[in-house]
């Protein structure tokens, strides 16, 4: 009985609105590295959200990849679904010194499963001195 109270519940509440906050454990692949780190984004409204990647280099040229985002949400039909694209300034901070300074474009989606948890997919267009594209894929938890 529970389990059909808990499939019965509106998804409605997972979708993006004004004030919402989503966090997103992700696993990405770019330029040919991989990176774990998360995902923050704070939506000031519900088409325009606020984000940002932080994340760390699994190889041996470990490094740190920040890249604060601007992101544009579309109105679907499937209220479980968030479609979204959006651009973004993004620094490579290598621990064995050096930096870049990058531009990133991307596309992507969450779809929520819950009303609190989604899984979540992009695509990422990186450009600057190793130009190049990858993805990410993760689980993103709906703070408020």
């Amino acid at each position: 009985m529970l389990l059909i109270a808990i499939a019965q519940l509106p998804l409605s509440a997972g979708t993006i609105r004004e004030g919402r906050q989503f966090l997103t454990g992700q696993l990405m692949v770019l330029n040919h590295s991989t990176l774990i780190g998360i995902n923050f984004e704070h939506c000031l409204s519900p088409y325009v959200g606020l984000g940002i990647d932080i994340a760390f280099f699994l190889e041996d040229d470990s490094g740190l990849y920040l890249s604060p985002d601007l992101s544009y949400h579309f109105k679907t039909n499937e209220k479980n679904l968030d479609v979204m694209v959006g651009a973004g300034p993004a620094l490579v901070i290598a621990f064995g010194g050096g930096s870049d300074f990058r531009f990133k474009l991307f596309g992507g989606a969450r779809y929520f499963f819950s009303p609190k948890w989604a899984g979540y997919v992009k695509i990422l267009f990186d450009i600057g001195d190793d130009s190049g594209m990858g993805g990410a894929f993760g689980v993103s938890y709906k703070l408020k």
